[in-house]
């Protein structure tokens, strides 16, 4: 044997695929098909609750949660809220996946007459990415092999085990509530940071609520609240220099509302629970080899590849963003737009390079009054573009945006004008590692040179490690005896190689 090898193995996680998927969900719930006029709007959310990976098969579950505003057969608004569990299997063709990610949402909700009664059917989105754990043996050097050592920066993932932040907060109204007829909430992520064993994560809680008066006749009156959180999260590798990541999700909501019948205000208290997922990550620097080879014999090797993903930045900025659309149907003379509510945003399309562009389209329902006073709602959808501040470099980058504030305008009995102030969230992903030297394999011994002294021509371009290798000499040999080079070569230089004669007496 010629040689002796040292090697460290080296393992990562990596993305292997990502997965599209969808399912339903039905809510029968207890209002009588003849008690409802007409189905003004639903809001939605869903939770995920399980997700198991085995092979060939991916299943998850989760529950959604509705709420109905309806115009009941007497004329009056009112409100009905349900929930649905729901389930999917998906065949997969990962293997022996190490974890899987999860993000869902209800892309479509509708609310219909079905049996006799009011049932609430859902189509339930999902994202699901999976990664496995990569291992690989890297050369670090060894007995009789000459190495070229480059740096590689290692990443080590720790995802924390799921929190769940409980918030309560309270507002008042300057008038008095007769019922919250639909709501709508999400949780944003605006900052998050790692600090002395622990993941910081700040966020803000938007809500949406429709009210009616407790008047006769009343209209529909929007209230919209941003209530901000924050949560640390136990993480024992975390440093304030290690980047990190984290996903908010909307777990449960209530609302109460009390109202004080002597002043005629309100008082609306918010229990709501946020859960949270949290990555942190730490770099490391480490030496590897980026070549070898031996002076005592050919060398094979085999290419040793761990990327891993570390996130690179974080931008949250505000944006008011504006679009024009039509009515499905043109309104009646004397339509009245109390409010729009239910708003969500879709991003269409997202191009990134200096700056960030988004083209996307925003939705919403507006509850309006005919001229007799009586209530109706229309679908709005209006398309809208944005150009947001941000290089992302080369970077992988994901764009994410909530509506926090919208509100729209009549501008002729065929269209409306939109307006909404979105959050977006920018954030950037750096790929790391590279190719490096494997598993080395030797082959057939070499035969020393005979000559004392050689002399060579260099190619043009070659820089001290390739004349070495080329010449089968160490570097530091190719250095000591031609101390006038300098690289890279021209391709006009002499390099003289001395070797010591062997006599045999």
């Amino acid at each position: 044997m010629f040689i002796e090898p040292r090697y460290e193995e080296i393992v990562c996680k990596t993305e292997v695929k990502k997965l599209l998927s969808e399912t339903n969900a039905e809510c029968r719930t207890d209002i009588p098909a003849d008690g409802v006029e007409k189905v003004l709007s639903v809001s939605a959310h869903a939770v995920l609750t399980g997700e198991e990976v085995t092979a060939g098969q991916f299943r998850y579950s989760g529950r959604a949660v509705f709420c109905v505003a309806y115009l009941a057969a007497d004329g009056a608004v009112r409100k009905t809220e349900c929930g649905a569990e729901f389930s999917n299997s998906v065949k997969t063709d990962v293997e022996d996946p190490a974890t899987s990610r999860t993000e869902i949402h209800v892309s479509r909700a509708v609310a219909e007459k079905s049996g006799g009664i009011l049932v609430v059917r859902a189509v339930i989105s999902a994202e699901t990415r999976f990664f496995a754990e990569r291992r690989g043996k890297a050369l670090v050097g060894g007995e009789n092999l000459i190495v070229k050592k480059c740096g590689m920066k290692r990443v080590k993932e720790t995802r924390l085990p799921a929190a769940v932040y409980p918030l309560e907060e309270e507002f008042e109204l300057n008038y008095a509530v007769g019922d919250a007829i639909l709501h709508s909430a999400k949780a944003v992520v605006t900052a998050v940071q790692c600090g002395v064993g622990t993941v910081i994560c700040d966020g803000e809680l938007i809500l949406t609520v429709c009210f009616l008066q407790k008047i006769e006749n009343s209209d529909i009156l929007k209230e919209t609240r941003t209530f901000p959180f924050r949560m640390e999260t136990e993480a024992e590798d975390a440093l304030p220099a290690c980047p990190a990541d984290c996903e908010a999700a909307l777990r449960g909501l209530s609302l109460n509302i009390n109202v004080d019948e002597n002043t005629g205000r309100s008082t609306v208290r918010v229990n709501a629970e946020i859960a949270l997922s949290c990555a942190c990550f730490e770099e490391n620097e480490a030496e590897y080899a980026a070549d070898c080879y031996s002076p005592l014999c050919e060398v094979k090797y085999s290419a040793c590849e761990c990327n891993a993903e570390c996130v690179s930045g974080e931008k949250t900025p505000e944006k008011r963003v504006s679009g024009r659309g039509v009515f499905s149907s043109p309104l009646e003379a004397g339509a009245r737009l109390m409010c729009c509510a239910n708003e969500k945003i879709t991003l269409t399309s997202v191009t990134a390079g200096d700056a960030v562009s988004v083209e996307g389209v925003l939705e919403a329902t507006a509850f309006l009054k005919d001229i007799d006073g009586k209530v109706f709602s229309v679908p709005l959808e209006a398309p809208f573009s944005a150009v947001l501040e941000y290089d992302v470099g080369d970077d992988r980058y994901r764009v994410d945006a909530a509506v926090c504030e919208c509100g729209a305008r009549i501008s002729s009995l065929e269209s409306f004008e939109m307006d909404a102030l979105v959050k977006f969230r920018i954030r950037t992903y750096r790929k790391t590692g590279e190719k490096v030297v494997g598993e080395v394999e030797e082959g057939e011994e070499k035969k020393p040179a005979a000559s004392a002294v050689s002399v060579y021509i260099p190619l043009e371009g070659e820089e001290l490690w390739d004349v070495a290798k080329r010449l089968n000499s160490s570097p530091e040999t190719i250095a000591e005896t031609n101390a006038d080079l300098t690289y890279p070569l021209s391709g006009n230089e002499r390099i003289v190689i001395y070797r010591q004669e062997k006599k045999e007496y």
